[in-house]
């Protein structure tokens, strides 16, 4: 049936089976290389099982985290286009300066408010808070003070002094006629300088009465004529008309009349005498009534026109000086109120339209001149609002997606730039059909002719402030 054999070899026993032994030994072989095969077959399975969950599970996750992320990125994007600041569309300085500059719409529109600034003040300059012109008369006794009144409102009303010399100073006596109804003219007695105490004792009475007049607005004095007369300006007289114009320098005018002026180049001779000495009065010559020479000739009055004139544009010009403030004022008002109260109706209106209508540009090469310096710098601008809204975009995604990856301990790649891109031409688009971005730029626009229009105010202002 078979036998088995074995020999000692080499410190150990060695066996050989023959027959039945053989087919058993052989049997046994085959189970056991079966067995490994199929727990190696099991294991693989095992493995690739464990593969393919892991394979599995990576997708399930990938799709979590590209859903997340999806989200995250549609929220992000929604955010922004939702929250997208309009008021982040403002012109620059330097685009306003630009659009200014290449428009002869604004060189216009400066001139017209320097001819309504220069309207104004002359309106403002002739509108006087008195109805009439008060006239102080002031001179030595015979320099034809009252006459020179009598002859302003022709019509006898003071009487002519007699040369007697008055030294003692008198209430003046206010006299107004309606042939000249704009003027009242008070009448004083005459001076009489005989000394340094005098002088400054008659200053003193012809200020206190000036200065109790002023109160009363409708009564205060709006000018002083300082009679004189003969072929000398006397010392004493000077050293008054001095010290009279540093009492009223830059508060009243004061006219120096030269009455009786029968010899028109002795009359020279004394202005330019008084000239020297720089009091910087207006020195009139009158003649108040004819005055007959030998052999019947006759010189007839002159002059009494123009010191009336002369003394209603200095009194203003007076007034002007003292009040120029409140007359500057006034108009800025005036101005600001009139130019910074748009009523624009751009309900249906985009900004280009807008220009158009409301910029008053006849010319077609200003007009597209204004129109695509403003839409070409809106453009540069909203190129840069996006990029800058862009970047922010960018830097949120980034910093959302990593905390998921971080989360699921897993990298995620993402096309970031498709991403970035889509978001861009979104905002673009939002932007381009705004119609708040439209009227946006409008008000800008309006801003733009309100700042213009008061600087130009101011400007002007300034300048006739410092005149």
């Amino acid at each position: 049936m078979g036998s088995i054999e074995g020999r000692y070899s080499d410190g150990q026993w060695h066996w050989q089976t023959s027959g039945i032994f053989s087919i058993i030994e052989a049997i046994r072989e085959n189970n056991r290389k079966n067995k490994e095969i199929e727990e190696m077959r099991k294991e693989n399975n095992r493995l690739l099982e464990e593969e393919n969950n892991r394979r599995k599970r990576e997708i399930e996750i990938k799709n979590k985290i590209e859903k997340k992320i999806n989200i995250i990125i549609n929220k992000i994007e929604n955010d922004f286009i939702k929250n997208f600041d309009i008021k982040e569309i403002i012109i620059p300085k330097e685009i306003k300066i630009n659009i200014l500059n290449n428009s002869q719409t604004f060189y216009n529109r400066r001139e017209k408010i320097k001819n309504e600034i220069k309207k104004l003040y002359n309106s403002f300059s002739k509108q006087r808070n008195k109805k009439k012109f008060t006239i102080f008369i002031s001179g030595n006794t015979g320099n034809g003070k009252s006459t020179l009144l009598n002859a302003c409102f022709n019509k006898y009303l003071s009487n002519e002094s007699k040369n007697i010399p008055c030294h003692d100073f008198k209430i003046p006596h206010l006299f107004s006629c309606e042939n000249l109804p704009d003027f009242e003219i008070y009448d004083t007695n005459g001076n009489e300088l005989i000394g340094e105490n005098n002088i400054t004792n008659r200053l003193k009475e012809i200020s206190d009465f000036i200065n109790e007049k002023s109160n009363d607005k409708d009564k205060m004095i709006d000018c002083i004529w300082y009679c004189i007369t003969g072929n000398k300006f006397q010392e004493l007289e000077y050293e008054f008309l001095k010290k009279l114009n540093e009492i009223y320098y830059q508060k009243l005018p004061i006219i120096i009349v030269y009455t009786q002026t029968t010899n028109l180049e002795l009359a020279k001779q004394i202005k330019e005498y008084i000239n020297q000495f720089n009091l910087n009065n207006e020195f009139i010559p009158v003649l108040a009534k004819d005055f007959e020479l030998i052999n019947n000739i006759n010189i007839k009055k002159f002059g009494i026109n123009e010191l009336i004139s002369k003394t209603r544009e200095l009194v203003i010009k007076n007034e002007i000086s003292l009040n120029k403030v409140n007359i500057l004022n006034n108009i800025r008002e005036k101005l600001k109120n009139q130019y910074s109260n748009y009523n624009y109706d751009y309900t249906n209106l985009n900004y280009l339209q807008f220009i158009e209508k409301y910029f008053n540009i006849n010319n077609d090469i200003e007009l597209n001149v204004c129109k695509m310096t403003i839409k070409n710098n809106y453009q540069k601008l909203k190129d840069k609002i996006i990029n800058e809204n862009v970047d922010k975009f960018s830097i949120k995604i980034k910093e959302e997606t990593q905390k998921i990856m971080t989360e699921y301990g897993i990298l995620y790649d993402y096309d970031l730039n498709k991403i970035i891109n889509q978001f861009k031409n979104t905002l673009f688009l939002k932007i381009n059909k705004s119609k708040k971005v439209s009227n946006k730029i409008i008000e800008e626009i309006i801003d733009i002719l309100k700042e213009f229009n008061l600087n130009i105010i101011n400007e002007e202002i300034q300048l006739l402030s410092l005149e």
